[in-house]
């Protein structure tokens, strides 16, 4: 096994489900993508896959400004 590579493996796929209604909230309310994960104490890579799974699953749309969002601290 010395050969094989693990893609993605150093990141964390798993939410406590009480997670996920306040990144939908703070992603709702316009921040950025590396606010939500300091919000939330998460990687920014583990945010940013559960962001795109939750559009896939069509539970956040778009939004002014994307991943950057649109409110200002």
């Amino acid at each position: 096994m010395k050969n094989n590579y693990i893609a993605l493996g150093n990141l964390d796929f798993s939410w406590d489900k009480t997670e996920i209604p306040k990144v939908i909230r703070y992603w709702n309310s316009g921040y950025s993508l590396d606010k939500i994960s300091v919000k939330i104490n998460r990687r920014i890579e583990d945010v940013f896959l559960l962001l795109y799974d939750l559009s896939l699953k069509e539970k956040i749309k778009e939004r002014k400004g994307g991943l950057f969002g649109s409110k200002e601290d």
